[in-house]
């Protein structure tokens, strides 16, 4: 089926990190259709770059068996490792996380020092640090495995999560209080946190969602290609008959349950 602009735009990520990078676009692009994929095959962070290239190729080849114009590879580990595979094997347009990510410290946080947040994958990948330089980023920078994060998002485990968050503060706090660092999200499953950043760093913790520069890339691309949806009646539709809902704890992000 030839795709038009009343097509659906398609997101993955391996889990509930896509809820994130939907809110945004949602509130980007009000009037399209989405086509939301949550791959439940684990987490990719812990994953080798083959499985996760694989992982992508399995991803891409079910969503494109619907109507889409668009993919977004709602996963930061994705987007380093498997898009430049995934770009080459398929002629559908798509957005990821890393070149918005790169181009969003070089233009708004040039000289910032930023902790970047990422899976152990991430961060082994080296991908973001190169590019936003390459576009101009001059700060310093400091990668961050989160081991574990992703796993205890995935099952609600809030208790061990509280414990995870106190460990990178005591080891990162003087970063944050005393030099000024700003927190980037390298994993589309962190913003979820966010209710849990304020209880362990108060107002004195800066953070950085780049969900907004990729849902803006995805926004520029579709007005260049003359694809965006004017009709007024948006849909929200998963394959695999999954959803998630927005007002459980992790959609709240925390707010509640944190009281």
């Amino acid at each position: 089926m030839g795709m038009n602009r009343n097509s659906a735009i398609a997101l993955y990520d391996s889990g509930r990190g896509v809820e994130s990078v939907l809110k945004v676009c949602q509130k980007l692009l009000p009037h399209e259709k989405w086509l939301i994929l949550q791959d439940n095959d684990s987490p990719y962070g812990s994953k080798s770059d083959q499985e996760i290239i694989d992982r992508g190729f399995s991803c891409f080849t079910k969503i494109l068996q619907r109507d889409v114009k668009a993919i977004v590879v709602a996963c930061h580990t994705s987007s380093a490792i498997a898009m430049s595979s995934l770009s080459r094997h398929f002629s559908v347009p798509m957005v990821g996380m890393l070149r918005p990510t790169a181009r969003l410290l070089a233009e708004c946080h040039t000289t910032d020092n930023l902790i970047w947040l990422a899976t152990p994958a991430s961060v082994k990948a080296d991908r973001l640090e190169p590019l936003a330089r390459q576009l101009g980023y001059r700060g310093q920078f400091f990668a961050v495995a989160c081991d574990q994060w992703v796993d205890c998002i995935e099952n609600n485990q809030l208790d061990r999560l509280e414990v995870l968050l106190q460990s990178f503060a005591h080891e990162y706090g003087d970063l944050i209080y005393n030099r000024g660092a700003k927190i980037i999200y390298g994993c589309t499953h962190y913003p979820l946190l966010e209710g849990l950043f304020n209880r362990v760093f108060g107002d004195r913790c800066v953070s950085i969602d780049p969900a907004t520069a990729v849902g803006n890339a995805l926004k520029y691309q579709l007005m260049q290609n003359d694809m965006l949806r004017m009709d007024k009646s948006p849909s929200v539709k998963f394959l695999d008959g999954m959803a998630f809902q927005w007002s459980d704890c992790l959609a709240l992000k925390w707010s509640d349950c944190l009281a």
